[in-house]
């Protein structure tokens, strides 16, 4: 599960069901992140053609805006914007922009 609230100090929090086994070393962890980012993109994919589908945006511009997030969130260790519809300001970037 994935929680995002931008009041609380840890705004975001990454929980995973009880009943689930957790790794015993570091190949079982680092298997697990790379399963657990797998079902986030899938997440991500659903919601953009959600969003397609709903004309609420283009499942281009929600690309973008998911490579912007993933660009600003790596170039910035305190990195904490999440963009909502109301902040939204442009959407996919210009050639130049790229």
């Amino acid at each position: 599960m994935v929680d995002v609230d931008t009041d609380r100090k840890e705004t975001v929090q990454i929980g995973k069901p009880d009943v689930m086994q957790r790794p015993r070393n570091r190949e079982e962890a680092s298997r697990m992140i790379i399963d657990d980012m797998a079902t986030l993109c899938e997440g991500i994919c659903t919601l953009m053609h959600l969003g397609e589908r709903t004309g609420a945006r283009s499942s281009a511009e929600s690309l973008w805006v998911c490579i912007r997030h993933l660009t600003e969130g790596f170039a910035s260790a305190s990195y904490t914007a999440f963009e909502t519809h109301d902040e939204q300001q442009g959407g996919a970037p210009t050639k130049a922009e790229r």
